[in-house]
């Protein structure tokens, strides 16, 4: 029987096949079940049928690596042994006297699932002696030792370059000053040349790059922007274009930013609806909107929310 136009075929198991499986499954691999089916039977089935097969009919075969089984004499010894040793001492005393050979994993998997303790804690116990205890001033430094004004193989001169996510970095001193960190070490190439050539960079201002390019750090291609403006640039799209572009930009982010503070001033301090409780436009949505925190207005705002919900619910 072929399934669509994929071209496998399909077996349909007899009832005596399905029988036989649900008697052979439990307690055997899939392994060992696809070979004796095939020995029965005269074919063989592919594990992914059979896995899926014994899964759909809530099927579980054994297990698929033997357990290590213990004897009597074998348990005897580990409960009395375990005690007082560790875990290596424990496996090698086992193996040196019993076959096969166990590993340490088995032997910490034996200790708790029958709840056995070595008893060790692995602190030093009280009155330790240290086994170097007198030795101090013995020995001198060794040759791998550094001596003052030790200078690393891989210290980086000033100057020198790295990148990190696309931004060039140079360094700019060798030493951190007293409450910095490593980004007093190393700056941003392009600020540098930008402070270097045009001055200071104002406080909430970035240099971006006109064409994208991380890499390309001339001056031509540097442009400062606001945060504000940076913001509103990405938001349109504006960037990695070209310098007439780029400006273009900056122009429509101030426009954004100075329509966005002009509505701020006349609608933020609501004097006129807060001076006049009787206008119109409190208890109405619009006037919510426009920022009233007033009895009627909130009131009036839940009610628009739950008929939204409710709308939304519905559609």
């Amino acid at each position: 029987m072929l399934t669509g136009n994929v071209g496998i075929e399909m077996h349909r198991k007899t009832p005596e096949e399905v029988a036989f499986l649900k008697e052979i499954i439990p307690g055997h691999t899939y392994e060992e079940t696809l070979d004796m089916f095939e020995e029965r039977f005269g074919h063989r089935l592919s594990k992914p049928s059979l896995t899926t097969w014994a899964c759909d009919n809530g099927i579980k075969a054994g297990t698929t690596s033997k357990m290590r089984r213990y004897t009597d004499e074998e348990r005897e010894f580990l409960d009395g042994y375990v005690p007082g040793h560790t875990r290596k001492e424990i496996t090698d005393a086992f193996n040196e006297r019993f076959e096969p050979a166990i590993t340490i994993t088995q032997v910490t998997s034996y200790t708790k699932n029958n709840k056995l303790s070595t008893g060790l804690t692995g602190y030093y116990e009280q009155g330790h002696v240290p086994a170097n205890k007198g030795t101090k001033g013995m020995t001198g430094a060794n040759s791998a030792s550094f001596g003052p004004g030790h200078v690393p193989g891989n210290l980086r001169p000033v100057g020198s370059e790295r990148t990190s996510k696309g931004y060039i970095y140079i360094k700019v001193r060798d030493t951190i000053p007293e409450g910095g960190d490593w980004r007093d070490l190393w700056k941003m190439k392009h600020r540098v040349l930008w402070e270097k050539e045009k001055g200071p960079i104002p406080e909430g201002s970035l240099v971006v790059f006109i064409n994208g390019d991380r890499a390309d750090v001339r001056i031509e291609n540097l442009m400062i922007v606001t945060k504000s403006q940076h913001a509103i640039m990405n938001k349109f799209g504006v960037r990695g274009c070209c310098e007439e572009s780029m400006r273009t930009g900056k122009l429509i982010a101030d426009i954004e930013s100075k329509t966005y503070r002009l509505r701020k001033l006349e609608f933020g301090p609501l004097k006129e609806m807060e001076a006049n409780k009787d206008d119109k436009r409190h208890g109405t949505s619009t006037g919510y909107q426009y920022g009233c925190r007033c009895e009627r207005c909130c009131s009036a705002n839940r009610i628009y929310q739950f008929n939204a919900r409710q709308r939304r619910r519905q559609g």
